[in-house]
């Protein structure tokens, strides 16, 4: 096992800058998602932490050791690709034993770190099969395998579980967070799905245009996002991202107006504010209850039936459009009338910088 650390890590290819100054630790037997939207360098990250690109700045370190100059082979990492990267005319078992047989292991070695890895795979009946002849989850199996074998400090995987259906992927991510239980290797993991990343990480790395917006465990992320764009992206369903105008603020309480006449409130520090500036509100759709006074009136327009929930779109007046989870059994029906409501201290507001404003300290007991 190893920790790693990025310093400064900036990446550009001719004029377009990928990376832009990256920092990051990530803890040595942990499991590091590092998530964001299409095109905003995850990929690159990882490929210069795997050895496979260099930074056009910055260092990279691996247990201690500064590897930033050092071939991917000298690095003791192994990376999971989306595609699994597996030889065709080759056996699953000849598959897993190619890279060992690169470092001239000796036949009862490879023998022994295989039945290894496919007994905490479950793939031991598959191994005199060739690639064609598997599922993908089954292909994808063996991809780590082949990287299991190889006893690495850092396991790296880029978007391994995009290839395979939704009830494929709920089943692999289970999978690939009981065998970091088991593996106890530090795994660093590049994807773009959100649910990805707060079903499995111990800690998510929000990557925004090749910055890094925030860093954390997936619940701090959700409930006190430092940035809009964090949530934004963190949650399923969205946050509710509403653009409001201040109406009051002191060091506890701010007033917005999100529509004519609508009115929020939000426990945050609002000393920086100043009546008419422009802020968005920010109410995560968990946090909308239906009442039957006061609250927010909105017209329903969507139901999304899911089971347990049912999420509700609705329009307020002014054009206001706010989505909340209700019960799954719900009477409510399209065109119904409703008022929902939030309390000020699950209210985020959001400066024009995109930057969350803090909560109110506590005063001491």
């Amino acid at each position: 096992m190893a920790d790693v650390s990025l310093s400064d890590i900036t990446r550009r290819f001719g004029a377009t800058e990928v990376l832009r100054g990256i920092d990051l630790d990530i803890a040595d037997g942990s499991f590091t998602v590092i998530v964001g939207p299409s095109g905003c360098g995850k990929s690159t990250l990882l490929r210069i932490l795997a050895g496979l690109d260099a930074p056009s700045s910055g260092r990279v370190h691996i247990g201690g050791r500064d590897v930033t100059g050092m071939e991917p082979a000298e690095r003791r990492i192994a990376m999971v690709f989306q595609n699994y990267s597996l030889y065709p005319h080759m056996s699953v078992r000849d598959n897993m034993a190619f890279p060992l047989r690169s470092l001239r292991m000796g036949r009862a070695a490879i023998a022994a770190a295989i039945d290894r890895a496919a007994e905490i795979l479950r793939i031991g009946d598959l191994l005199d099969r060739k690639p064609a002849q598997l599922s993908g989850g089954q292909r994808q199996r063996v991809a780590i395998g082949r990287a299991i074998v190889r006893d690495p400090s850092v396991f790296l995987f880029d978007e391994p579980l995009s290839n395979l259906d939704a009830a494929l992927r709920g089943q692999m991510r289970v999978e690939l967070a009981e065998l970091h239980r088991m593996l106890g290797t530090t795994m660093v993991y590049v994807t773009h799905d959100q649910v990805e990343a707060m079903t499995m990480a111990e800690r998510i790395v929000v990557l925004n245009g090749g910055c890094l917006e925030q860093v954390g465990a997936p619940m701090e992320l959700y409930h006190r996002p430092a940035t809009r764009f964090v949530a934004g992206f963190i949650g399923q369903p969205q946050m509710n991202l509403l653009p409001g105008r201040v109406i009051a603020a002191d060091a506890a309480l701010v007033v917005a107006e999100i529509g004519e006449g609508l009115r929020v409130e939000a426990s945050v520090e609002g000393c920086g504010l100043s009546v008419g500036d422009g802020v968005t509100v920010g109410i995560r759709p968990d946090d909308l209850a239906p009442v039957a006074q006061g609250g927010i009136p909105v017209q329903v327009s969507v139901l999304e039936r899911l089971g347990p929930q049912t999420v509700v779109h609705a329009r307020a007046d002014g054009g206001a459009v706010l989505s909340a989870v209700v019960a799954g059994d719900t009477g409510l029906a399209v065109d119904d009338a409703l008022r929902l409501a939030v309390q000020p201290e699950r209210v985020h507001v959001f400066a024009a910088s995109g930057q969350a404003l803090a909560r109110p300290s506590r005063p001491a007991a």
